[in-house]
């Protein structure tokens, strides 16, 4: 019995850890940022850097921009790229998305 109790624990908790909506994908402060937004429904842009997990061909970046976000600039597996709170999220979805941080601008 406890063999089979412990299968079915471990399968929660794999699924529990298998986000749909690919949060973990977002470092902290962008994370933030995207659910401050959410919960005022705001659509003011946000800006983000992105790495892949691989360079991003031309059919990438198409598949990027069709989430709604519009890409910047494209070097190797880095992306830059604005879009509201719900685009961000679908940027996060894509397989090869590997994270999204929010872009700071600094001053020297």
């Amino acid at each position: 019995m406890k063999p089979a109790l412990l299968f079915v624990l471990m399968f929660f908790l794999a699924c529990a850890s298998s986000r749909s909506d690919k949060s973990e994908k977002l470092d902290a402060p962008l994370r933030l940022k995207v659910e401050t937004a959410e919960k005022s429904a705001s659509e003011e842009p946000i800006q983000v850097l992105g790495k892949c997990s691989q360079p991003i061909s031309e059919e990438m970046r198409s598949q990027l921009e069709a989430s709604g976000a519009t890409i910047h600039t494209v070097t190797g597996d880095i992306f830059t790229a604005t879009g509201t709170a719900r685009q961000i999220r679908e940027l996060a979805r894509h397989d090869y998305v590997i994270q999204l941080a929010l872009s700071v601008e600094r001053k020297y």
